[in-house]
């Protein structure tokens, strides 16, 4: 088990790219197949730059932090590297941080593939996990403390959209992971912890477990919307104002939000992301079905 000594109990923005995966000139290269007459895309493991998805998948999310839990599919922007189904969404016209997805993932592997990215944060199955993004560049991300918070989200000029809010439960070493390999979903181990020997060739880095609503809030949650009658519809992230959350302009990396090295500020930081949620008509989304894993993909 690590020290807990020098642990950090703080708020951190990180930055990753928000770009979205959609059908380009070098579609061939990135391996999207368009499948049922043109219907749908079998989007193959992304061997090109991270990007983000919209994600339809079953879930279970609430409105409001004390809410009663609300079960089906939901919709929401993740990483997810590995295979999924791609249905285009009609487009809002809209640009940049408030534009809308153009196609709805549905997320799966495929037993024996392997592509060059793997997918951090992992928010599938009955905890969300971050295990390594940045975590060689920024030392401070491998001393989180429980009930640090990191929200994970892209840069837009005055906003910051976020597609993860993390808060940190417990963690756990590499060492530990490879003496019990069963403390790891299926799904995690695949798409990322055994993915090029991450976990193996990485033994100072830390995987972080999320917190869930068992304990009671503050707790990890994607900004999703429940799929209504119709099917899925595209939405933005959770849009935050840089200036009013104190988060800093950088493109790329990790930023402390000053003033959050508390547990009660890190409460009051989390309260107003909940609140922002319920304002831009987005739930909580706390728990995600783990992608099933197929031995052979859609033709």
């Amino acid at each position: 088990m690590r020290s807990s000594q020098n642990l950090r109990r703080e708020a951190i923005a990180f930055v990753h790219s928000g770009a979205e995966f959609a059908p380009t000139p070098r579609s061939e290269i990135d391996d999207w197949r368009w499948i049922e007459g043109g219907r749908k895309a079998l989007r193959g493991w992304n061997n090109g730059p991270h990007r983000r998805k919209f994600v339809v998948a079953e879930g279970r999310c609430r409105e409001t932090p004390q809410a009663s839990d609300r079960t089906g599919p939901m919709t929401f922007w993740a990483e997810w590297e590995p295979h999924s189904i791609a249905t285009p969404l009609i487009l809002s016209g809209e640009h940049g941080p408030n534009a809308t997805p153009s196609f709805a993932h549905e997320p799966f592997l495929v037993r024996g593939t392997t592509g060059v990215q793997n997918t951090d944060p992992f928010v599938f199955g009955d905890c969300f996990w971050f295990t390594n993004c940045h975590q060689r560049r920024y030392v401070r991300l491998r001393k989180l403390d429980r009930g640090a918070v990191v929200l994970f989200g892209t840069t837009y000029r005055q906003y910051f959209a976020v597609d993860t809010v993390f808060v940190v439960e417990t963690a756990c070493t590499p060492d530990d992971y490879l003496r019990t390999p069963t403390l790891a979903p299926e799904q995690l181990r695949l798409a990322t912890l055994d993915l090029h020997g991450l976990a193996e060739n990485n033994r100072d880095f830390v995987f972080y477990k999320g917190k869930t609503p068992s304990g009671g809030p503050p707790f990890s949650f994607v900004p999703c919307r429940p799929v209504e009658h119709g099917g899925p519809r595209g939405h933005p992230r959770l849009m935050l104002d840089r200036a009013e959350f104190s988060i800093r302009g950088n493109t790329q990396g990790v930023s402390r939000i000053p003033r959050t090295t508390d547990m009660e500020a890190l409460s009051d930081l989390w309260r107003r992301l909940a609140e922002q949620c319920l304002v831009q008509n987005l739930h909580l989304g706390h728990w995600v079905a783990p992608p099933p894993i197929v031995d052979n993909p859609p033709m």
